[in-house]
């Protein structure tokens, strides 16, 4: 009997993920390598959240629902591509994009 390895660890991309990453006090690089973020508040209500960058400025609110829209169509046009998804695949990505704002 073949026994099968799970070599791509599965995606955590969640609602639950950001609150744990707020709860814990993350922080993690935007996508220009240059800022460093934490998420600072989620507005449970609006399903949005905030995060502040390294010099203590706080963006907009960003839309939970947007966020996962563009994560569902990375799932979507790059199956193939595991390490490029696994890069892209990333809140990191998305923070400065206008689209995300409510």
């Amino acid at each position: 009997m073949v026994e099968i390895i799970e070599i791509i660890p599965k995606c955590s991309f969640s609602w639950e993920k950001l609150k744990e990453m707020r709860d814990k006090e993350i922080k993690f690089w935007a996508a220009d390598g240059l800022n460093l973020l934490r998420i600072i508040e989620i507005d449970e209500k609006r399903s949005s959240f905030y995060m502040i960058n390294q010099s203590g400025k706080m963006t907009w609110p960003l839309q939970y629902e947007k966020l996962e829209e563009v994560h569902n169509k990375i799932h979507i046009t790059r199956p193939d591509d595991q390490e490029n998804h696994l890069g892209w695949c990333s809140l990191t990505r998305f923070h400065n994009v206008s689209w995300l704002e409510g």
